[in-house]
Formats: C-alpha cells, structure tokens, sequence
C-alpha cells in the first residue's frame, strides 16, 4: 500500500528480457506517490544507478570517479568500486541477462565503462530522459564532504563573496585531494581570478588547468569545468582559434543531462560567437542557457543570461530609427528588467549598477527620456531595488 505522503518518489527499474541477446534497458523514473522499489529486477539500486549513467551517456565512456559521484556509491570507498564494476561486468552481468556493457583498452578495463553499440538502440526511458537525467542529479546531491565544502565556495562565489572564496579555496590545495577535487578545486581558483582580474588573472592558472587536463582519471564533469574555464580565458584574450577548439571538444563532451556544465558552455560559447561577430547565434545559445538555468535553478545564471541577452538585443536595436531597430530595443528593455527582477528576488551578489546602467541607456535610445533619467539615478527611482 501507499503510504508516503507529500512529493513523488522516483522509482527506478530495468525490465529484462529472456532472449539471446541483450534486454532491453529502460531506465524508469516512476512518478507515483509510493516507496521507492524495483521493477521486474531484484538488482541493487547502485547497479540501476551504474545502467542509468551509461544509458544517458550512449556514445562515451564513463569512469570510476564519475559513479563514484552518484548515491549509493558515493557511499562506498574509490577503490572497492572498481573492483565491484569490473567483477559485476566481466563474471555476473552475463549469466544475469546478458552482456550489455563493454571495457576500453585492455590496460584501462576496471576505470572506463560503456554499454554495447548493439544495446544502445534499445535503450528507452520512462517516462522520458529528462526525468531520469534529473532524477540522477539529485543523486548526486548525496555527496563527500570535500564535495559539500567546494559547492559552499561555488555559493560564495555566486553570491560575491570572490575574495573570501578564493582564499578558503586556497587553504584547501595543501590538503590531501583527490584528482577530481583537484581539478574543482583549481577551475574555482580560477573562476573567482577571473571575477577578480578578468584573463590578466586568470593567465597563471592556465598551465595548471593544461596540466590537470591531461590526467585519464577525470569525471566528464571536471574534465568539463577545466574545458570551459580554458575556452573562456582564450575568448576573453581573442585568441579565438584555441578557444574555437576546446569549445568543439566541449560540444562533443556535455548535453542537457550535464546541467549546470551545458549551461555554462552554452553562455561562454554565447560570448565566443558575439565577438566574432555572430550575434543572432549568441542569441540563440544565450536564450537556451537562460532555460537551462532556470531548469537547474541557477539562479546567477539566470541573471546574467538576462543582463547579456538585453546587451545583445540593444545591440541591435541600435538607436531605434527603424520599427526592427524599435522592436529589438523593446526586447532589450524586456530582458533588463527580467534581470533587475531576479537580482532583487533571488539577493543575487551582482553588481546592482550595472542592469539599471543599462537600461538607462536602453530607455535613451527609446527616447524615453524621463525613465532613462531615473534609471541613471538623476531620480530616486531606483531606491526601492537597493
């Protein structure tokens, strides 16, 4: 009987298949207001977890450190989940429903795991892939310490506190890290340099990211924030052609299940194509990362897609001498007061100038002369955002 009350609990299953070949795989997310459990399997949750990363991750490997990332396994030592992988797929996984999964090269067999290209055309999601991808997010949320405290930094950092971020960040590389924490760790060293001191800053950390990048042991997802924090630096120092290549890599890489990370591509690969001039695909990429942000309640993000698309629609709104140009100003001002909205709601740590100076000069080439006066500040106007 149902007896859990309140939010809907996912429920995860596979449904095997008596055949000679492989079952199907369907990982499923079962929106019923029931206690979690399993569906035709009597697998443990963490191999239906392990199915429900490869499944979302069809043309990829996937490493040790990454199911390291994701309840239960979070749970269990680095060292014996190897072990547990490599026996479950090479002695157990075939006499159960066939073989599903497949190794990489022979000397790196127990640290990179990926399904069959055979099964990966079976592969279905109930009742889609978002909310298995979701789902599989919040399971990330049952992480280390180490994990907590770096996420504690990422809020720091969002919120403004750059300097005192930065220097907890800091204190933490003398401690014993993994290579994954690492790796965080070192691309928000460098996120908070470039808050700070923009590409000038950020320029001593890029052999450290280079070197970080060439370790085999990282998790997509750091592999991911080294990827952007290294685009971006060449972006903002017009070194366009090595930036063009980490964000090919990064397009190849990441897809919506990656969250925060497909967001963060998508805003960095916005401001690469504004300056080489391709403003209506920055566009493009900035409105499908204002969506993914409001999706993964990035609540930063979502402030600066607002502010950068409003930059963008001024842009082109120029100074409204055509119905087009009037059109493209009016969405402009839209979008800034989108932002002024989520800076003021969400107490984001954005400098409170900077949307208002904007839509001071948005109002001006509207000839709303009055309103550009008050968002300038002539008028006490803008008190009540303070």
């Amino acid at each position: 009987p149902c007896t859990t009350r309140g939010d809907y609990t996912p429920v995860w299953g596979t449904c095997p298949r008596q055949s000679l070949r492989p079952s199907i795989i369907k990982p499923r997310c079962d929106l019923t207001p029931c206690p979690p459990s399993w569906v035709q399997s009597s697998l443990h949750e963490r191999w239906l977890v392990f199915y429900a990363v490869l499944a979302l991750n069809p043309s990829q490997y996937i490493s040790v450190d990454e199911v390291h990332d994701y309840y239960p396994w979070s749970r269990l030592q680095h060292g014996s989940i190897g072990r547990m992988l490599w026996r479950f797929t090479t002695q157990e996984e075939a006499h159960l429903f066939g073989q599903r999964i497949t190794h990489s090269p022979a000397k790196q067999a127990t640290k990179l795991f990926a399904l069959l290209p055979e099964v990966i055309q079976d592969v279905q999601f109930q009742p889609d892939q978002e909310a298995v991808a979701a789902h599989l997010r919040n399971l990330r949320s049952h992480r280390s310490g180490r994990a907590v405290e770096l996420s504690e930094y990422t809020l720091m950092l969002q919120s403004g506190q750059v300097e005192e971020a930065l220097s907890g960040l800091r204190a933490l590389l003398p401690q014993d890290l993994s290579q994954n924490e690492l790796a965080h760790t070192h691309a928000l060293i460098t996120t908070a340099l470039d808050r700070l001191h923009g590409p000038i800053g950020t320029a001593s950390q890029i052999p450290i990211l280079l070197k970080l990048l060439d370790h085999n042991g990282l998790n997509r997802t750091n592999l991911a924030r080294i990827l952007i924090r290294l685009a971006r630096h060449h972006t903002l120092c017009a070194e366009y052609p090595e930036a063009a290549d980490y964000y090919a890599r990064l397009k190849k890489l990441l897809g919506p299940q990656d969250g925060l990370e497909f967001c963060q591509y998508h805003i960095n690969y916005a401001l690469y194509l504004r300056r080489i001039g391709k403003l209506e695909e920055a566009i493009e990429h900035t409105l499908m990362a204002h969506d993914l942000a409001h999706e993964v309640q990035w609540w930063y993000g979502v402030q600066a897609t607002q502010s950068n698309l409003a930059l963008m629609y001024m842009h082109l709104g120029a100074y409204g001498h055509t119905p087009a140009e009037r059109l493209n100003l009016q969405k402009a001002k839209q979008w800034a007061l989108k932002g002024i909205r989520t800076t003021s709601g969400t107490l984001q740590g954005a400098d409170e100038a900077d949307i208002p100076l904007l839509l001071g000069c948005i109002c001006r080439n509207l000839n709303e002369i009055e309103e550009a006066r008050g968002w300038f500040g002539i008028d006490p106007v803008l008190s009540r955002w303070s």
